[in-house]
């Protein structure tokens, strides 16, 4: 059930919530956490990138609840497209960014970097806010323009500290109040190792890609996937830039670099408690239950441990959320809520969860943070409640730890103390490791053993997707936060550029051992003696508004190329797959056939024919009213004589009701 707060801050500015706009809120918000594994999805991406964003605003003097505007722009997706050819993650039009300070040309694109362009957008909105002096004005001005926000804001309530949010606030301002509802209570409280973690890496002008994949000892493929501004493989030096160098642990596969921290192995023994103390806190078996029937029809035993003075249970391989609470003789959503848990979070093999509430004090009176710790996995070590722990440290909301915080665990931190913070230990980082994937067995109980790994170089795309995913990306957030950037259609469809792929100077597969420096460097070595071979896609001349898809060509590249929206591609090639194949015949204009009828309708339109004008409102779309009218979407362009789907409102469109 959504719950929507009477008040919320933006800024400085507090907004009161009225009834009027508690059902809208209530719709988007439930439409984008609606869908586990999506939410899921972009709860993870946003604790990856979101820390680099509030960074860069705390530097630029901007509020950090404006982070939650880069996710509805674009889903924290590098590189989407909008019909109205806005890109990047704060979705900048080309003479907007160029205006901010944002390089856009043929070898860099910093639209599609989270570091400069959330710096830009900072800019941007600040300059909208000396205007307005009123943060959710500014934020309405970033979507609509100062000259367009004028027309739709309250001039009274310029420099107001107050702002009513009703059911005739403008849909941008309703939607952002959304994104902060759904994702505030969920970012920064993963309750496993996260899948995936950003570093920064600025030491990268005047390089190329080459250089930085040697210098990083990072896979080059994996460079370009996450780093999409460089846009011909070289970093110019007339600036600072900064590189993005991900790290992802997932299914068994770990990505490391000499720059990074070297992840732990994601599995531990079975039965770890028995030899585990925590200031005192030692566990002891409860007495063994009864045998209990699950749904399959087998029986399991169940074990059961007094944990902080709770009952626990540890989870096995396999088991979920609702196996456990079945053991434990409690629902699921208790279950879930002993242990401040959400529906999509995993169940981690080895650990152990709470069949009872936990409670509001510690034993101990302070915890130091040590490095990679979450306040999900502090308060379920110390079995407090995760809400009790944030309270006593004055945290209104759930946030990312910074190591050697002292954390207050038995009474409240006083408002005149300060935070404070202790020294601890450096993790050391490797001095050599394979640029490639080391497979973990993700049924090991032991460390690696000391044998060699098969690891093939040429495996560059599937590298890519275990990384990041398909590197087509269809989430199922069925409204944009831009109505420009996504369709109403229920999905955004992220066409990017694929990773281009660097082949080995030997096709041989390389052995490499994941536990010898030296026989990992020698490996290196022995497949890096030749240069990696950069391929260059000359994009064919169109004939007849028509092109042959050649090795290497994507719908983003033929978008740049003939600089025509991904949307009008779509639409004038609906038989053709996401994904290319050699041979395709890609239309890249419109056919002369439809221009003509385009021209006879044009003179024949009229009500008496079943054609009548329709005035854009507020919330509607291309797609929403060829819905409406029951009209395709391809037929309504066509009428309206539209390369895109892109309104306004006050727009004036033509409808058929022959229908």
């Amino acid at each position: 059930m959504v719950q929507i707060p009477d008040r919320l801050t933006l800024g400085d500015v507090e907004l009161i919530i009225r009834d009027g706009a508690k059902p809208t809120l209530t719709t988007y918000v439930s439409k984008l956490t609606g869908n586990n594994k999506y939410f899921r999805q972009m709860v993870d991406r946003a604790d990856a990138y979101l820390p680099i964003v509030e960074r860069v605003f705390q530097e630029e003097g901007l509020p950090e609840d404006f982070k939650y505007l880069v996710i509805q722009e674009s889903s924290l997706v590098s590189h989407l497209i909008s019909t109205s050819n806005a890109v990047g993650y704060w979705q900048f039009k080309k003479e907007t960014a160029t205006e901010m300070g944002l390089r856009v040309d043929q070898e860099v694109d910093e639209r599609m970097n989270i570091v400069s362009s959330s710096r830009s957008a900072a800019k941007y909105l600040k300059r909208h806010n000396c205007y307005m002096q009123n943060w959710p004005y500014a934020l309405l001005a970033y979507y609509a323009g100062l000259g367009g926000a004028k027309a739709l804001i309250d001039p009274t309530k310029i420099g107001s500290k107050t702002l009513e949010i009703d059911e005739n606030t403008h849909w941008y301002i309703l939607k952002f109040v959304a994104h902060k509802i759904a994702f505030e209570p969920h970012l920064y409280r993963n309750t496993s190792s996260p899948n995936l973690r950003i570093q920064e890496y600025t030491e990268c002008e005047n390089k190329s890609l080459e250089q930085l994949a040697t210098e990083t000892n990072y896979p080059m493929d994996q460079l370009q996937f996450y780093n999409r501004w460089i846009l011909n493989g070289f970093v110019p030096g007339d600036k600072d830039y900064t590189l993005i160098l991900p790290i992802k642990a997932e299914d068994g596969v770990i990505y490391d670099s000499p720059v990074y921290v070297k992840a732990a192995p994601p599995v531990e023994k079975l039965d770890p408690w028995r030899d585990k103390i925590f200031f005192g806190l030692i566990e002891k078996p409860v007495t063994q239950p009864e045998p209990v029937v699950l749904a399959n029809g087998k029986t399991e035993v169940p074990v059961f441990f007094d944990w902080n003075g709770i009952k626990a249970i540890q989870a096995k391989p396999g088991d979920n959320s609702s196996k456990l609470a079945l053991l434990a003789g409690i629902s699921r959503e208790e279950f879930l809520e002993y242990n401040d848990l959400r529906i999509f979070d995993p169940i981690v093999t080895g650990e152990v969860y709470y069949t009872d509430h936990k409670k509001r004090k510690a034993k101990i009176p302070f915890h130091t943070v040590q490095r990679g710790e979450t306040l999900w996995e502090v308060a379920q070590r110390y079995g407090l409640k995760m809400n009790s722990l944030m309270a006593k440290n004055r945290m209104p909301r759930p946030e990312k730890l910074k190591p050697g915080r002292v954390l207050w665990m038995r009474h409240s931190r006083p408002e005149d103390e300060a935070i404070k913070y202790e020294l601890v230990p450096e993790i050391p980082k490797m001095e050599m490791i394979a640029r490639n994937q080391v497979i973990i067995p993700a049924n090991s109980q032991t460390s690696i053993a000391p044998k060699p790994i098969p690891v093939s170089l040429n495996q560059i795309e599937t590298t890519a997707k275990a990384v990041l995913g398909n590197d087509t990306l269809t989430v199922e957030i069925p409204e944009s936060a831009n109505e420009e950037s996504v369709a109403d259609n229920g999905e955004i469809e992220i066409v990017p550029e694929e990773p281009k792929t660097v082949q080995p100077a030997r096709s041989a597969p390389v052995i490499l051992a994941s536990n010898s420096v030296a026989a990992n460097a020698e490996a290196i070595q022995a497949s890096t003696k030749a240069a990696p071979i950069q391929k260059t896609i000359v994009m064919p001349v169109s004939v007849n508004g028509e092109v042959d898809v050649f090795p290497g060509m994507t719908w983003y590249q033929i978008s740049r190329h003939y600089k025509k929206p991904l949307d009008s591609l779509m639409n004038w090639n609906t038989g053709i797959s996401r994904e290319l194949k050699i041979g395709n015949k890609i239309r890249v204009e419109r056919k002369s056939t439809e221009i003509l009828e385009l021209n006879k309708t044009e003179k024949a339109i009229n009500i008496a024919d079943g054609f009548i004008n329709y005035e854009v409102k507020q919330g509607d779309s291309s797609y929403s009213i060829a819905r409406k009218f029951g009209m395709k979407i391809d037929r309504f362009l066509l009428i309206n004589q539209k390369e895109d789907a892109a309104l306004r409102i006050g727009d004036q469109v033509k409808v058929d009701l022959s229908k």
